[in-house]
């Protein structure tokens, strides 16, 4: 049933929630641009014009992606003063996250970087990390290193 089915049987439930419904059109029409600009952007990587770098992964980007996400990201990404401005390219130092006492500022994990720019462009996780973050699964770290990413990421100048 669509939103105007569900409004012009009823002229009395129409009169009373137009409120409503123009309030639920504007956010399904929202997300699915948003959706849609978002899908045609991860499939338009000729034109992205920013690259990032973490071991073996090399990720072409959009800056406007980075300019809604990231903060850091998009400072490193635009700054000309800085080396990674000036080339078009972020180069992250691996570390894996594999000792127990890791501080999470010292580098980043490939998969990690490669999972929070999938989630940049889909606002979802990828389908190697769904199973990992389901309600009752959900890994703080996993969440932890993501926003350390989008967050934290400084400039190697």
């Amino acid at each position: 049933m669509t939103l105007y089915h569900s409004y012009a049987s009823n002229p009395i439930n129409r009169k009373n929630n137009i409120g409503e419904m123009q309030a639920e059109l504007c956010t399904t029409l929202k997300l699915r641009t948003s959706t849609a600009l978002l899908s045609t952007l991860w499939h338009d990587r000729v034109n992205a014009d920013f690259g990032i770098i973490c071991g073996a992964h090399r990720l072409k980007v959009h800056k406007l992606l980075l300019r809604n996400y990231s903060d850091a990201l998009v400072r490193v990404a635009d700054n000309k003063l800085f080396k990674e401005g000036e080339s078009g390219q972020l180069i992250l130092h691996l570390n894996p996250y594999q000792k127990k006492d890791h501080d999470p500022n010292e580098g980043d994990d490939p998969e990690m970087v490669r999972e929070t720019i999938h989630f940049f462009y889909h606002l979802e996780f990828s389908d190697i990390n769904k199973i990992k973050t389901t309600p009752k699964a959900c890994d703080l770290l996993f969440l932890a290193r993501m926003w350390t990413i989008a967050i934290n990421t400084s400039s190697t100048n």
